[in-house]
């Protein structure tokens, strides 16, 4: 997934229509664990792109929620694209 694809408030149709993704499918595949790896940088899901919209804290909040909850923390490294911020890289909880 990439961030330039999230509309955190459209619904599951008009995603679907334009191959993007909002909340409620980003929840749904982490819950789901459908990727063996989640690799996310800590300002993820504070905007959402391409139009610089801000996400709300409660959703960033419900998101990484459900990535801690469902994935283990691995390893963290610098953000070489975002200066003096990381990434994590997170492994699915079996």
């Amino acid at each position: 997934m990439a961030s330039s694809d999230y509309f955190p408030d459209w619904d599951r149709e008009k995603c679907e229509r334009y191959k993007v993704i909002n909340t409620e499918i980003v929840l749904e595949y982490i819950k789901k664990k459908i990727s063996p790896v989640i690799i996310i940088g800590e300002k993820a899901f504070t905007y959402s792109l391409p139009y610089l919209e801000p996400v709300r804290k409660e959703i960033r909040n419900k998101i990484w929620q459900a990535i801690k909850e469902n994935y283990k923390l691995a390893k963290i490294y610098p953000n070489f694209l975002i200066k003096g911020t990381k990434t994590y890289i997170f492994i699915r909880k079996e």
